[in-house]
């Protein structure tokens, strides 16, 4: 059984949350129970008992359970109001899934490689569990405002079915997640178009692929979601149009579709696309649906994260252009005159990375921050350093603005700023770190880890292609561990090269 079908804990937290200290009290506030907001509390947790003494930690999640995207939603909304989730039944991961565990976490033996969202949700359950992480957890609660006071303070004013709240803290974890508000292109005609049997939607309310079997889809996008989609709604049986610039990431072309550039303009009974090319029928319901990612938004910092979508440069102050959130030391802290270095945190903001080690690197950053504030420099340097890193990433012709937090490419930058993270602090921290982390000549982030990220497309392919024909059990290792599963998965793209 679930965790949080068990378990109903939706009081406010009050200060006898953990027992106070009468010398060196700290009280932290995350927000949000994903992957991120879980792998950040398992990291302040996993800090010496004596260094997190008096520490009251609270973790705020606006849904009736833990598990962030992968937490289902029973019922799917219309537009304009959001899903809580762009879950879909049919999903399954597009990461190995020995890539995406906590560290010393790793899914159960003869679990699939690629598996659905209803085993990544019992594993964060497990998680959850087994780390006794569920009483520092308040569900139902959604944090409304956070506002910085000239006390030092945060106050959260917070909404719980029982009413509404304030409750201060010191330092504030923002781990809310990137998927919910949706970012769709601006296309002329397109209210024109949209009509009796014709619809345009964000892929977040994407749902029942089996009601479009012999519809006429148009997907736009090419990324994770954009493609998966249209690869379930071609073997559900509808016609799929998939439309991308031809300069995305250069993944081979889904089998079964058909190739369009982007949609140019909308007419009252056409899609016109970039090439001249047009769509249109009166017979056959068409969908079109936008895998065109999420805009970069945190409501309840509204007072302090300015909104400028035409930013240009490093910022100044605290603000998103909807793509990136900035100015961050490490991509963790904020660096603002209003705000202590050390007063608030983002976790889980980069996105193409291993999510969950992400998270707790991050989140361990942050606990020894907190414990020594002597390993954050001050907000000077930090702004040096940061102008530097991205002009170095101009010089490489990527612009840091229009990446946002996306590493550039070659997949192995991402796990090389994991590790410099642990590095930072095997160097320079005076708190010990856990025993699976103390020895300085193992790479945080595993050898097979990296080989499987840095070959996923290939190893995606592979599985399902092994799958298809029936043998995916060959490929299966007896055990569950990083290294039994490398082996594995070399296994199987040796035996791809030669079909």
């Amino acid at each position: 059984m679930l965790i949080n079908d068990t378990l109903n804990h939706t009081a406010a937290p009050s200060s006898s949350s953990s027992a106070a200290s009468p010398t060196s009290p700290k009280r932290i506030a995350i927000v949000g129970g994903g992957v991120a907001g879980l792998g950040a509390l398992k990291a302040l947790l996993d800090l010496p008992v004596h260094a997190q003494q008096g520490w009251v930690i609270d973790l705020f999640e606006e849904r009736s359970r833990l598990g962030g995207i992968w937490n289902p939603e029973t019922n799917v909304p219309c537009p304009p109001t959001l899903p809580e989730t762009p879950l879909y039944p049919s999903m399954r991961t597009n990461n190995p899934q020995p890539t995406m565990h906590f560290p010393n976490h790793p899914y159960p033996a003869g679990t699939n490689l690629f598996p659905s969202w209803t085993v990544v949700n019992a594993q964060l359950n497990d998680f959850v569990e087994k780390d006794s992480l569920f009483p520092f957890c308040h569900l139902s609660h959604s944090v409304l405002d956070a506002s910085y006071n000239d006390n030092d303070k945060w106050t959260l004013r917070v909404s719980n079915p029982s009413g509404i709240f304030n409750n201060n803290y010191d330092h504030l974890i923002s781990a809310n997640g990137h998927n919910h508000f949706p970012r769709s292109p601006r296309i002329e005609g397109e209210e024109l178009w949209a009509g009796e049997g014709r619809q345009v939607l964000h892929s977040m309310y994407f749902r029942d692929v089996a009601k479009y079997k012999g519809q006429i889809v148009v997907v736009v996008g090419n990324g994770a979601t954009g493609r998966d989609e249209a690869d379930q709604l071609a073997k559900a049986g509808a016609t799929v149009y998939h439309s991308y610039s031809t300069n995305s990431i250069g993944w081979a072309p889904l089998p079964n579709v058909h190739l369009k550039p982007r949609i140019a303009r909308y007419t009252p009974t056409c899609i016109i696309f970039e090439d001249g090319t047009s769509l249109s029928n009166d017979t056959i319901p068409i969908s079109v649906f936008y895998g065109t990612g999420y805009e970069l938004r945190v409501p309840y910092l509204n007072s302090l994260l300015a909104i400028n979508p035409n930013s240009t440069g490093t910022p100044t102050s605290l603000e998103t252009n909807l793509r990136k959130i900035g100015p961050l030391h490490h991509s963790v802290f904020a660096i603002d005159e209003r705000l202590p270095m050390d007063a608030l945190a983002f976790v889980g903001l980069n996105v193409s990375v291993a999510y969950a080690y992400n998270a707790y690197a991050q989140g361990f950053l942050i606990a020894h921050a907190l414990c020594e504030p002597e390993l954050l420099p001050s907000k000077e340097e930090a702004m040096v350093e940061l102008r530097r890193s991205e002009q170095e990433l101009r010089e490489a012709g990527h612009e840091p603005l229009v990446m946002g937090h996306r590493f550039p490419l070659p997949h192995y930058k991402n796990e090389d700023y994991l590790d410099s993270l642990i590095s930072h602090l095997r160097k320079l921290s005076p708190i010990a770190l856990p025993s699976f982390l103390s020895d300085p000549s193992k790479p945080f982030v595993e050898p097979g880890i990296r080989y499987m990220r840095r070959n996923f497309l290939a190893v995606q392919h592979g599985w399902l292609e092994a799958e298809k024909r029936g043998i995916a059990e060959q490929f299966m290792p007896e055990g569950n561990s990083v290294e039994s599963w490398t082996r594995c998965v070399e296994k199987l793209l040796e035996w791809e090269k030669g079909i």
